[in-house]
């Protein structure tokens, strides 16, 4: 079912996004912008490093797949490889941000994926 992404790449990226979630738990309550400081901005973008240099170290093939497995694992409506023809479909050159964004989540969305496409 993967061609361009391997389950090993999948799990490392798994585990930057939960690296960059342990340094900086998502709010169960939400924050508001006043609570945030420039200094938490710049913690922020300093640690989530790992996980882009992962993403975007994929070739654009291995991306769509990784998007594919992450909107299967979360609520897409079709089959995975539906998932990844939308992918291509919508790529940009803000893919790599894209997923990056999700990072809270992402671990959740790409296990639930694999389960979904029988790879575990």
């Amino acid at each position: 079912m993967l061609k361009h992404i391997t389950l090993n790449q999948i799990e490392e990226i798994i585990r930057a996004a939960k690296d960059l979630n342990a340094k900086h738990p998502p709010s169960e309550l939400g924050i508001s912008a006043s609570d945030i400081t420039r200094e938490d901005i710049e913690a922020y973008d300093s640690d989530q490093g790992p996980l882009t240099e992962l993403v975007a170290a994929l070739s654009h093939d291995a991306r769509a797949e990784l998007t594919g497995l992450m909107w299967i694992g979360r609520d897409f409506d079709g089959d995975f490889s539906e998932a990844v023809q939308q992918a291509y479909k919508q790529s940009d050159p803000g893919d790599v941000a894209y997923i990056v964004e999700k990072s809270p989540a992402l671990p959740t969305y790409l296990r639930n994926g694999l389960k979904k496409i029988g790879v575990v």
